[in-house]
């Protein structure tokens, strides 16, 4: 995770993290890091096989209520496809999808979106870039969502480039 009071960028490993330990400097860790706390620690729901230490995942739902993310310990990448974590994700994106939610799981810099009914992995998405999901109409229930990714800014893309 990101900590901007520590300039310290996504996807890197904190200079005051001690490995197989936690933070080393926790009694006086930033207002970035005090403020932040995971679906694990927020959600009484969340069970205990989602203990990041041991889980190598955080939990975040973001608070629009739109977006919930995986973050995945890019040590043990494919720790989301295993159970009872991938069943979890799977029944979190049928719920996210009834509220036209999106659920992404994020391994590094890739990132795969999850649908009830299945995966779309767009491996690596660059800070110029992002993924977008598109619901389908209430009245079209024979449709599925999709997903496909564009430029930041760049215009919606229609049917035949979504997956």
């Amino acid at each position: 995770m990101r900590a901007d009071e520590l300039q310290k960028p996504s996807w890197q490993w904190c200079p005051h993290c001690v490995i197989e330990q936690g933070c080393g400097i926790y009694a006086t860790r930033p207002g970035d890091c005090r403020s932040y706390l995971c679906e694990y620690l927020t959600n009484s729901g969340v069970s205990e096989a989602w203990y990041p230490k041991t889980s190598h995942m955080i939990i975040e739902v973001l608070d629009d209520g739109i977006n919930a993310h995986v973050y995945v310990d890019p040590d043990h990448p494919e720790m989301w496809r295993t159970e009872p974590f991938y069943s979890d994700l799977k029944d979190s994106a049928r719920e996210a999808v009834k509220r036209r939610c999106r659920l992404t799981v994020h391994v590094g810099k890739a990132q795969t979106i999850i649908f009830p009914d299945r995966d779309v992995a767009f491996g690596i998405v660059e800070a110029d870039e992002e993924v977008m999901v598109v619901f389908p109409k209430r009245s079209e229930s024979k449709l599925r969502a999709a997903a496909y990714k564009r430029k930041i800014g760049g215009p919606s893309l229609g049917p035949e480039h979504w997956r």
